[in-house]
């Protein structure tokens, strides 16, 4: 019994990993697992009377969350017999309201409301499972609410309604019957901004650089640079160097932020002392120099300067402070929670009962603290939205989740689950599977908000972006739950409602102006891509991992689809030269990754995307996935500054190349 009880809430009780092995999820995992989704159960025995309790219970009367499409009728499924009396109210987003009245089962229901198409729904309804069925007719675009009285029941439920249309890589395409739409062929290039070298840098790149690579590349016929997440990072309290594994995917890591631009907008006699200082100034010009990033050094050569600015700026600004916390009123919870960090020096997990249940009602915290972090992410936004003048657009990653002491965490604990992470299951690189330490969402919990967290989200990294790629897609459908007190081969799927977020994720699309990928790598269920598809969201394809002999015995490549977003690799690969280097391969690199960058240029494809590093063939990857501090992850810096790349003619030149088999 203890495996129904799994299923019926959502818990897969068997899969197959990475190896093409089927797995048995054992009884210790599904009792933490259980446990994690809120079911008081301690021992399997007991599961029999608590599934009987739960079907016992019957159908709820309404679901926490439905997804609809535009020009589509919205039907609710209503947990209750038909002949009864209901009333039905629907707040919109615009704020327009309609109330329905009437008996389920009756045929026709009156409608009352304000605005363009009172009375127009209707409630046709049919037995089924689930009871009987109510026909709201067709919604707007957006997020609306609905509340059901049905006698003495009450039931709720968040309404997403997708649009019809679809947007594609940078063009947006009229309604259309075919599953997704097509983009022009786009041609990208990528870059971590941490690698990024420049004259002027304190030890990472910075959104200035990023700019500067915009322009170039605009010039080349590049449509867009793509770079890792640059969500708000911590290096300090909780030090963290992978950009996967933020303090929060709402807000920006102000260590990109370029301050000589801001020390010439926010200038103060104690800030021209400090930057005039020698030893200020070596340390800057050491940190550019090496080779990895020291993120805690760069963070606080930066944060020492930031403040000074801070202060000038809210003696200056306090009214566009004011004003901008108005307008994104979770930066004032953002900025509190980071104020009360600097104050105690700890994770949230260390507070105060009440503070770390998520009231910073009376927490004791430095006002300086608080203003810096409203300070950087205003300056953050700025420097942001002035990419939009760069030339080109803007491919964002969204990470999977954040860290279990990241803001967000502690900000949404009802939406979160504790005493698991997200990882993946054994394969043939990782035999013992992944722990990635990220909590996930529970997803009934988020359901109950209308995934308001996931859409918030989206919505911040959409924001500034002309592409975004939603890393580990397959987490839309499923994602692989490790229990913290067992290994990452104890781990199982549990489910999550793809329909749902996939509405989500097409209404801030379309209203964002942002194309959609996936990353649909690894062990992928056979439903995630053709729900991809139907929502207009381009998959990933790899050369590394689709080389194939060829007639004359020279390796190429299978061609890419016209959905896929193509590259030589990833930043999860080896590059195109350190897999090279494990082949036994007789031939120039340099002209191999030409060849097949330019094949791919030639084909279908949705964008191929250029790594900006194969442009010198560099060996050491960025990230070893499956390792820790051991390796250098996410530290490497670019062997040529910004300015040899740009001043090059041959990288222009190959780019202009690949930009004609793009047009042709």
């Amino acid at each position: 019994m203890l495996r129904s009880l799994a299923e019926s809430c959502g818990v897969t009780t068997t899969h197959i990993d990475g190896l093409g092995q089927t797995v048995q999820a054992s009884d210790a995992a599904l009792l933490t697992v259980l446990q994690a989704l809120g079911i008081a159960i301690e021992t399997a025995d007991q599961a029999e009377a608590i599934l009987n309790a739960r079907q016992g219970q019957g159908a709820a009367l309404l679901a926490p969350c439905v997804a609809g499409e535009e020009g589509q009728p919205c039907v609710l499924s209503i947990g209750h017999e038909a002949g009864h009396d209901y009333v039905l109210r629907l707040q919109l987003e615009s704020g327009e309201t309609r109330e329905l009245r009437g008996q389920l089962g009756e045929g026709e229901g009156k409608g009352e409301g304000k605005g363009e198409g009172e009375g127009e729904a209707s409630s046709e309804t049919a037995s089924g499972q689930q009871g009987v069925q109510l026909d709201l007719g067709q919604l707007p675009i957006g997020y609306h609410h609905a509340t059901l009285t049905c006698g003495e029941a009450s039931a709720s439920a968040h309404l997403i309604i997708a649009p019809k249309e679809r947007f594609g890589a940078g063009v947006a395409n009229e309604p259309t019957n075919e599953p997704a739409n097509e983009p022009s062929r786009q041609l990208g290039l990528f870059a971590p901004l941490y690698a990024i070298r420049s004259e002027r840098d304190y030890g990472v790149g910075d959104f200035t650089d990023l700019a500067r690579l915009m322009r170039w590349a605009g010039e080349q016929g590049i449509d867009f640079v793509g770079t890792l997440p640059l969500s708000a990072g911590n290096y300090q309290q909780e030090f963290q160097t992978s950009p996967y594994s933020p303090v929060s995917r709402l807000f920006w890591n102000e260590i990109y932020l370029d301050v000589e631009k801001l020390a010439a907008e926010f200038p103060s006699e104690h800030l021209q002392e400090l930057r005039g200082h020698s030893r200020f100034e070596s340390e800057r010009k050491r940190l550019a120099e090496i080779e990895l990033v020291d993120y805690k050094k760069t963070s606080e050569l930066k944060t020492r300067l930031l403040y000074r600015m801070a202060d000038v700026a809210w003696d200056s600004m306090a009214d566009v402070f004011a004003q901008l916390l108005k307008d994104q009123p979770e930066l004032h919870h953002y900025a509190q929670f980071r104020a009360v960090m600097e104050t105690t020096g700890t994770t949230y997990h260390h507070w105060a009962p009440a503070q770390r249940a998520g009231n910073l009602e009376g927490a004791a915290f430095d006002k300086e603290d608080y203003r810096y972090h409203v300070f950087v992410q205003w300056a953050a936004q700025q420097q942001l939205g002035a990419l939009s003048e760069a030339g080109c657009g803007l491919y964002l990653d969204l990470s999977v989740g954040a860290g279990g002491s990241s803001f967000d965490v502690w900000r949404h604990q009802e939406s979160f689950v504790s005493g698991v992470d997200v990882g993946a299951p054994p394969d043939a690189l990782f035999e013992g599977g992944q722990n990635w330490a990220l909590p996930p969402l529970h997803p009934e919990r988020s359901r109950a908000t209308g995934h308001r967290y996931f859409a918030e989200c989206v919505r911040a990294n959409m924001r500034h972006a002309s592409i975004l790629r939603v890393d580990h897609v397959m987490g839309l459908h499923r994602l692989y739950w490790v229990p913290s007190d067992l290994g990452a081969t104890e781990g199982l799927y549990v489910r999550y409602p793809a329909d749902e977020l996939y509405a989500i994720l097409r209404i801030e699309a379309v209203r964002n102006q942002c194309a959609l990928v996936g990353e649909d790598l690894g062990t992928v269920p056979e439903q995630v891509r053709p729900a991809m598809e139907s929502s207009g969201m381009h998959g990933l394809y790899v050369g590394q991992f689709s080389v194939e002999g060829g007639d004359d015995g020279w390796p190429t490549l299978q061609p890419a689809s016209k959905h896929a977003f193509a590259s030589l690799n990833t930043h999860d690969t080896p590059t195109f030269a350190g897999w090279f280097a494990t082949t036994d391969l007789q031939c120039d690199p340099m002209h191999l990754m030409k060849t097949w960058t330019e094949a791919l240029a030639e084909g279908p494809a949705a964008a191929v995307i250029v790594a900006l590093e194969d442009l010198w063939l560099e060996v050491a990857p960025q990230n070893q996935p499956g390792t820790g501090q051991e390796q250098p992850n996410w530290r490497r810096r670019f062997q040529q500054s910004l300015t040899e790349i740009t001043d090059g003619d041959e990288p222009g030149a190959w780019l202009r190349h690949l930009r004609h088999l793009r047009s042709t």
